[in-house]
């Protein structure tokens, strides 16, 4: 596969995404750990579901970059979308939730 390097700026954005998707990720693991007593079934199911945002969020990394870099290969040009955005978006709206919950004592 030829990469498109003009300053390596492609690689560097999926680099940080990975690294905020991960973190995203360990914190919805933390904050359902945390919660677990107070929420019970609820939390579990938000941390579950925010563990699988953050997989598809990685996902769509991966699959972002490659597509991003075809197109600049080709064309010399990117067309974004919002989609993983809006993933990654969505976990951390609920691990914002599961944080509120756990500060707030909610039962």
């Amino acid at each position: 596969m030829a990469y498109f390097d003009q300053g390596l700026q492609p690689e560097r954005t999926l680099l940080a995404w990975k690294r905020t998707i991960l973190l995203l990720g360990v914190g919805t693991a933390v904050g359902a750990r945390f919660t677990l007593e107070q929420g019970g079934w609820i939390a579990l199911t938000a941390g579950i579901v925010g563990l699988v945002l953050a997989g598809a969020s990685y996902l769509a990394a991966i699959a972002r970059y490659s597509y991003s870099n075809k197109r600049l290969l080709e064309f010399q040009s990117i067309l974004s979308g919002g989609a993983l955005f809006a993933l990654v978006a969505s976990a951390m709206l609920l691990l914002a939730v599961l944080a509120f919950w756990y500060l707030l004592g909610l039962t």
